[in-house]
This record gives C-alpha cells, structure tokens and sequence, in this order.
C-alpha cells in the first residue's frame, strides 16, 4: 500500500521541480566569466553566484526545516562561520592563492500581526585572514551591505501541502565596494515553494533584482585615487569625477534556486542546493555599431553573464537556540575556461586553485 506522504512526495516533486527544470532547459551559457578573487574583478555574474552560496549556508546554520514562527512574534539571530578556498590545497601557475575569511552576520525579524507580514533586517562583515586575500590591503575588513525584507505565505496547495510564499527586497549599500560603485539600492521581489516529504523537504525560489547607480559605470575622485587617464578607457567626467574604464555595473538580475534537505537523527540535517543566474549590465552607449574602432565581433548593447551555484551542507542542532554547520558550496560559470564543456556544480575540477569551491564550518543562534 502506498503511503500518503509518498504521494505528497511526488506532487512536490512536479510542482516545485517543474519550474526549476524548464528554466534549465532554456538558459544559455555566455562561456567562462572569473571568479571574484581572479584577476577579472568586474565579474559580476560569479560574484552572484559566490553571495547565493553564502546566503544559502547562512540560511542553513539559521533554521535546517521550516519551523513554527515564535509566538513572541519577533526574533534575533547571529552567526559565524570560517571559510578556506580549495587554493590552499592546490597551487596556481605562480603562487598558492591561500584564501580564507571570518564571516559574521545578524539581524532580527518582526511579525506585523494583523496583516502577517514578516520584516527582516541583516547585516554582517568579513575579515580575511589570509594576506592575500582582500583588494586593497591584506587581511582586509569587509563590512557586507545591510538587507530589508518583507514577506508573507501567499497560498498553500491543499493537497501537496506546498507553501507559496512573497517577497519584497531592499538592499542597503554599506559596503566600501557598493559606495565606491555609487550604489543606491536594489530591489528585489521574489516567489519561493517549499513543502515537506516526511524527513524530506523541498524549496524552490526565483527572484528578480533591479539595481540602482548613480552613474553606468563607477565613478572616482581624482584627488583621491590614482587613475591613469585613457587607462582601459578611462574618463574624466568632471574635474571630480573620473570614469573607470573597462567596467560597467550591473543593473539587473535574475536568480533561481533549487533546495533538497533531508533530517536524520533528530538533531542532523543534510542539504544540498543549486542555482544559477543571469546578470545584465546597463547600456551606457559608450560602444555601437557605428564606430569604426567597435570590432565586428563586438555585440553592443547590455553586458550579459551566467553563473551557477552548488552546495552541499551537515547541519547539527542539538538545541533550540544554537546550531552548528559544515559546508562546500562553488560559484562558477556554467561553462569551462576553453568554451568547449560544462563544469560540475558543487565542485571546481577545472581550476582549483582560483577558489570557486570553498569549505566552511559555522556556528548560528537565534531567539
């Protein structure tokens, strides 16, 4: 006799995975974008995919199930956690890229009770603690931006018991990087289905993002930062403002994310997670057709990137207000560096030592 679970296993199945697989089918792969801490520093498509795993194990070392909201309704949370790229194993052409870093994040949310809508807030910074990590000094501090959300369960399937769940997001730029981009914000409304197979749990998200800048391209202060007039195409704006060349920012997005976790043991929680992304840039129409130094091979218009994220996390919860964590996630592109296959998501075979997969071990708690 076929258990009720199973067949509500199998509803989640086409219901939540349906999506996630057709969006699959219909993405194409631009070929190999570079990692954050590469020499291509304007890849913004792999640093996507580099948040989305961290976001996802900040996500597990907060709560490994759906859990009952707090009839308190308000929460704090904090956490920590220590990454090591795979750099440190294997050697590059030159040098060993030893990169690690110190992660802390916190936050709180608020249930607004008559309407049920939860707001969020979070925040957090990172400490490298390799030399070599960081882009302006070793051992750099990086305070993260702050984010502010709300959201709210929209419907529940009856039958599959599948949670259809709203989101509306605003990023705050108080990293050093976004400030220097002349970041204002982001917005990002996003749909996410989750539901429960017995120890069997699924989740399915897609959001769209949209940012704002203050220019196409990030600007400078001359008298403050040494810039090379005509460098990669450089441009003074202003007597205070200096263009940088060869970098454009991004101002758009598209994010999917697959998630399966399955709990053992009461206190033990296995999960593994994929997604993939596409980043377009402005057109700030510096480039068209029409000048005779644009290359014929050249596409005017948006920049356009693809990435894809893969993860595989143990969480232990032995108490109801601290958990801990280990994890391997990678942010890369979908495609190897010759444009000729495909990378395997949660693990970098091609190039190890640039430091698309990363090990963590973390600590979280929550009231």
């Amino acid at each position: 006799m076929v258990k009720a679970w199973t067949i509500k296993w199998i509803a989640v199945l086409l219901i939540v995975g349906w999506p996630t697989m057709v969006s699959a089918q219909e993405g194409t792969s631009t070929g190999a974008l570079a990692d954050a801490d590469s020499v291509d520093s304007g890849s913004e498509a792999s640093v996507s995919a580099e948040a989305a795993s961290e976001n996802r194990e900040d996500a597990l070392d907060a709560s490994s199930e759906e859990e009952e909201k707090d009839s308190k309704g308000w929460g704090v949370n904090a956490s920590a956690g220590v990454s090591l790229g795979m750099g440190a194993f294997v050697a590059a052409e030159y040098v060993r890229k030893v990169r690690s870093a110190l992660s802390i994040g916190f936050g709180g949310n608020y249930t607004i009770p008559v309407v049920d809508v939860d707001v969020s807030v979070s925040t957090g910074f990172n400490q490298n603690l390799a030399r070599g990590g960081g882009s302006q000094v070793p051992q750099e501090f990086r305070w993260s931006d702050s984010d502010l959300s709300l959201s709210r369960s929209i419907y529940v399937v009856p039958v599959a018991d599948i949670n259809i769940s709203g989101s509306l997001g605003f990023a705050i730029p108080t990293s050093t990087s976004s400030r220097a981009e002349g970041f204002y914000t982001s917005i990002q409304p996003g749909l996410s289905f989750s539901g429960n197979a017995g120890p069997v749990g699924l989740s399915y998200s897609i959001g769209f993002y949209r940012n704002f800048h203050e220019s196409t391209t990030p600007l400078y202060d001359p008298n403050e930062l040494d810039v090379i007039f005509r460098q990669d195409g450089a441009e003074y704006v202003s007597s205070t403002q200096v263009a940088e060349g060869g970098y454009v920012n991004v101002a758009m997005g598209l994010t999917n994310n697959f998630n399966v976790s399955y709990k053992f043991l009461e206190d033990f929680n296995f999960g593994l997670g994929f997604g993939f992304g596409d980043t377009w840039t402005y057109d700030n129409g510096t480039i068209t057709a029409d000048d005779e130094y644009t290359s014929s091979y050249a596409k005017p218009g948006r920049g356009h990137g693809q990435s894809m994220n893969g993860s595989l996390s143990l969480s232990y919860k032995p108490w109801k207000f601290l958990g801990f964590s280990a994890s391997m996630s990678s942010g890369q592109p979908w495609k190897t560096d010759d444009n000729e296959g495909y990378r395997f998501p949660f693990f970098d075979f091609e190039s190890m030592a640039s430091n698309r997969t990363k090990l963590r071990i973390g600590i979280s708690g929550s009231y």
